[in-house]
């Protein structure tokens, strides 16, 4: 047998056995059912809270009391109702006027001044807190992490059954979030996970839709470039939350407004930022 016929049984062999090797990192309930993930909720925890020391070197936080307390009200109760309710959410107001969110795996959840100023009511505030923590619940960063290092290690596999090498297989391993963005699929998902879980908590979902379309609107604002790299704009979007909750039962309990929440914004009107 020749090397390079040699090569094409290893490798075939490494693809035959690598689905069962990869069974017990198989999700078998949950809203990420099917998915393979080689990372822990206490792995997802210890990365999230290294990600999130970064974040918190890198960019000041807005440290008002009021307004941080009443956005860990609004999550905390969003969260309650979800699928994992005991994960330890945290949730930080980033100093600057870029108007952006993202959510790092193990519960750590980040929006801007920006947004929180861009924002029109409660419910559009709301609604963006449910799509990251939907990311959260659904594990999207470690299962993309998961898939990134997997190709990782099979590309190198396969280049080096090539170079006939294999004292390293698996170079240059992707092990931090930066960087990683998610699929439309799984922007999708945390659109579904976020409106129902507004829903649940007692929050108007349509106020999900209504933000989409002010993204929409305003796609060609500059200070919405960071938003809209990791949240594609689309009408598809806000049509897609109507479609879902035109059969839900909605009357005056469902909240669209508070109160609390343009006190937290004229709070944050007044204080003053040094950030961009």
């Amino acid at each position: 047998m020749s090397t390079r016929q040699l090569q094409g049984v290893v490798m075939g062999f490494v693809l035959v056995i690598a689905p069962v090797l990869l069974l017990p990192y198989v999700e078998v309930s949950g809203v990420n059912r099917g998915q393979f993930n080689f990372y822990s909720p206490a792995d997802e925890r210890r990365l999230g809270a290294g990600e999130a020391r970064r974040i918190e070197t890198r960019t000041r936080i807005v440290a008002i009391p009021e307004v941080q307390a009443y956005l860990d009200q609004l999550g905390i109760k969003i969260a309650s109702v979800t699928e994992s309710p005991r994960i330890e959410y945290g949730f930080r107001i980033l100093d600057t006027k870029a108007v952006n969110a993202f959510a790092l795996p193990g519960g750590f959840v980040y929006v801007t001044r920006g947004l929180m100023l861009v924002a029109r009511d409660e419910g559009e505030l709301s609604g963006v807190l449910a799509h990251e923590i939907g990311h959260i619940v659904a594990r999207h960063g470690t299962v993309r992490l998961s898939r990134n290092q997997l190709i990782a290690f099979l590309t190198s596999m396969g280049g080096s059954m090539l170079v006939g090498d294999l004292a390293s297989p698996i170079p240059g391993l992707v092990t931090s979030f930066e960087g990683l963005s998610y699929s439309r699929g799984d922007e999708t998902a945390a659109d579904d996970l976020g409106t129902a879980y507004l829903y649940q908590a007692g929050f108007d979902p349509a106020a999900m839709a209504s933000f989409f379309d002010v993204m929409w609107r305003s796609r060609n604002e500059p200070h919405l470039a960071r938003f809209l790299l990791t949240h594609p704009p689309s009408l598809d979007r806000a049509a897609r939350v109507r479609w879902r909750i035109a059969a839900w039962p909605l009357d005056d309990r469902w909240v669209r407004d508070s109160a609390a929440f343009h006190e937290a914004q004229d709070l944050l009107r007044r204080s003053p930022s040094a950030a961009p």
